[in-house]
């Protein structure tokens, strides 16, 4: 019998298992094998306990040895923010905080779906900040305070990646205190050099 053919429960606990086993760099080696099996063992790979910051010995796994691509660290920074409790979890916070700022220029933002928002923010946060921290900032309740200003500037870097020029001058018109980088986001000349605008 194959093994993607095993009820998806089955398969997601093999996984972890196979995870457990072989760690995390062996593990996203697995992800090459097909597309069905790259979607659990992802699955596997962002429900590890140490992406929730829940053990200390995880956070010190990450100094040393382990690195995620922007995307797989966008995947994970996503994967959280569809949590029960993503409103808690200061990056998710920040990112969903952004993103209401932009539906509020709905001349702007018509046609432009809000994932596409939430994933420009995502892989912007993952190019800004080193694994270790953003493993803190997906954490419940971890402490880290959100800049007042950084909303609209959030919202700004989001406008930018999704290459929104209109709606980028809106914003910036809006802007009482516009910050050479943003908290979590990275700056906004390297946002814009980065699309070529």
């Amino acid at each position: 019998m194959a093994l993607l053919v095993l009820p998806s429960e089955f398969v997601a606990a093999i996984m972890k298992d196979v995870l457990d086993t072989i760690g995390l760099r062996e593990g996203t080696k697995l992800r090459v094998v097909c597309r069905q099996f790259n979607v659990f063992m992802l699955n596997a790979i962002y429900a590890l306990p140490a992406f929730e910051g829940e053990h200390e010995p995880g956070l010190k796994f990450f100094r040393r040895d382990c690195t995620m691509s922007v995307r797989m660290t966008a995947g994970l920074i996503l994967t959280r923010m569809r949590t029960g409790n993503s409103m808690n979890r200061p990056l998710c916070f920040a990112i969903k905080q952004a993103v209401a700022i932009l539906t509020d220029v709905p001349h702007q933002t018509a046609g432009t779906p809000h994932t596409t928002y939430f994933e420009a923010l995502a892989t912007a946060a993952a190019r800004a900040i080193p694994l270790p921290r953003i493993v803190r900032l997906l954490s419940p309740d971890c402490g880290i305070k959100i800049e007042p200003e950084g909303s609209i500037n959030d919202a700004i870097i989001a406008a930018i990646y999704a290459g929104n020029s209109g709606l980028v001058e809106c914003l910036l018109g809006r802007c009482r205190t516009l910050s050479a980088k943003t908290q979590f986001f990275g700056e906004f000349l390297s946002a814009a050099a980065s699309i070529g605008s």
